[in-house]
């Protein structure tokens, strides 16, 4: 099967994904999605996603950026940006897992905060801090977690962590 064919299966398979009641006020565009919750003190220009997705022994997959990408070598999880083109939020976030991860999102389970007390989404600039960002996290069941495809041009390897 070509790339092509392989991540236009993909995306069909993508637009498939369960998504928990939940989440239903990020199953909107990013553009609707700023334009309803985002408050004028932290305007963001955009929103980034990352997904956590854990295997059946509870081991988280993170995945290393390539030395030749922007942040090389550091350690995340899947995600990023929103694209314009991305019919919702969350599809967004399907979209990045399989062009990260080759992995496909069976659902959507909920929001992760970064800590107890914590509202969802983070804030931060670009790497050129000539842009805000507000990325959230989602924790996502996945089909299988075991066939992950990285693009070696974006990251070189990925593991899965318990925290230890």
């Amino acid at each position: 099967m070509s790339q092509q064919q392989n991540t236009k299966q993909g995306v069909s398979r993508i637009l498939a994904a369960e998504i928990d009641a939940s989440l239903a006020c990020w199953d909107l565009p990013a553009k609707e999605w700023l334009r309803v919750n985002c408050e004028p003190s932290t305007k963001a220009d955009g929103l980034a996603t990352g997904n956590l997705v854990f295997n059946e022994e509870g081991k988280v997959l993170v995945i290393q950026r390539a030395s030749s990408d922007s942040m090389p070598n550091r350690w995340e999880i899947p995600g990023g940006a929103v694209d314009d083109e991305d019919p919702t939020v969350l599809e967004g976030s399907a979209r990045e897992l399989w062009e990260e991860a080759g992995l496909v999102a069976k659902r959507f389970n909920h929001v992760v905060t970064e800590g107890p007390d914590q509202k969802p989404g983070q804030v931060y600039p670009n790497s050129t801090y000539t842009k805000k960002w507000c990325r959230f996290s989602f924790d996502v069941q996945v089909e299988s977690c075991e066939n992950v495809k990285l693009d070696p041009k974006e990251h070189q390897a990925f593991c899965m962590g318990d925290g230890k």
